[in-house]
C-alpha cells in the first residue's frame, strides 16, 4: 500500500469520499488523549493558539471569534498543515472538514 511507503508521508489517496491522508509533522490531529497532544503538529499549534488568546477573548461577538478562529485554521495552511480526524469506520486520518477544523480552533 502507499501508506505503507515511508516516502509517501503527507500524501492523500483518495478512497470512496473520504481522502485517507498519511499525518506530517505539520498536521494537527483532532481528537483526545496522548497521541494528538503529543503529536508535533498539534504542540506547534498549541503554541500559536497562547499568542491569540488575547485577541480571542478581547473579541464582543460571536462573528469575531469565528474571524480568529478562521484565521488560525487559514495559518496552519499557510504553513503545510492540514487538520486531520480519524474516520470512525476505518480509524485513518482524513481531511476534517471546515467546520471541524474552526471547532479546534476556539482559543476558549
Amino acid at each position: 500500500s502507499p501508506l505503507d511507503n515511508p516516502d509517501n508521508a503527507g500524501q492523500s489517496i483518495a478512497v470512496t469520499g473520504n481522502t485517507f491522508c498519511e499525518p506530517t509533522n505539520l498536521d494537527v490531529l483532532l481528537g483526545r488523549g496522548g497521541l494528538t497532544n503529543n503529536h508535533a503538529g498539534n504542540i506547534r499549534y498549541r503554541e500559536e493558539v497562547e499568542k491569540v488568546k488575547p485577541m480571542y477573548f478581547s473579541c464582543r461577538t460571536k462573528n469575531e471569534k469565528k474571524e480568529v478562529s478562521e484565521l488560525l485554521v487559514a495559518y496552519v495552511q499557510d504553513y503545510g498543515g492540514r487538520f486531520l480526524e480519524k474516520d470512525p469506520n476505518t480509524k485513518r486520518w482524513i481531511l476534517a472538514s471546515p467546520k471541524a477544523a474552526r471547532k479546534k480552533s476556539k482559543p476558549g
